[in-house]
C-alpha cells in the first residue's frame, strides 16, 4: 500500500450508493482531494476508517460499509474517532475535510 497519498482516503465495502455519493459530495464541497478504494472484506467501519487514515498522508480516513459511515484521524498521539451522533454522511465528510484544512467542525 502507498502510505503517502495526499488526499482523504475512503475505504468502502458494499457501500450504499447514495451514502457514498453523499460522502464524496461533502468532501468536494470543502475542496479537498479524496481517493475511493473499494475492498471486499466484511470489516467494521471503525477498522475501515483506521486503515484509511493510515494510508492518507493527511491522516484522515473514512470507512463505509453498507449505510454505516465512520471517520478516523491518525494523529501524532494516536487514532481519534470523533463521534458526531447521527450526523448525515455528507456533513461527516465535510468535517473530515475541515479537519484536514484545520477549520472548525460543523455541528
Amino acid at each position: 500500500m502507498n502510505h503517502s497519498r495526499t488526499s482523504i482516503i475512503i475505504l468502502s465495502s458494499e457501500a450504499d450508493k447514495q451514502i457514498l455519493q453523499e460522502v464524496l459530495t461533502g468532501i468536494e464541497e470543502e475542496g479537498v482531494l479524496y481517493e475511493h478504494i473499494i475492498i471486499n472484506v466484511k470489516a467494521d467501519i471503525r477498522i475501515l476508517s483506521k486503515e484509511a487514515s493510515e494510508q492518507s498522508k493527511l491522516g484522515a480516513g473514512i470507512g463505509i460499509r453498507g449505510v454505516d459511515t465512520a471517520i478516523c484521524f491518525n494523529t501524532p498521539v494516536g487514532y481519534h474517532y470523533p463521534e458526531f451522533g447521527n450526523m448525515k454522511p455528507r456533513r461527516l465528510a465535510q468535517n473530515a475535510a475541515r479537519y484536514v484544512k484545520s477549520k472548525p467542525f460543523i455541528l
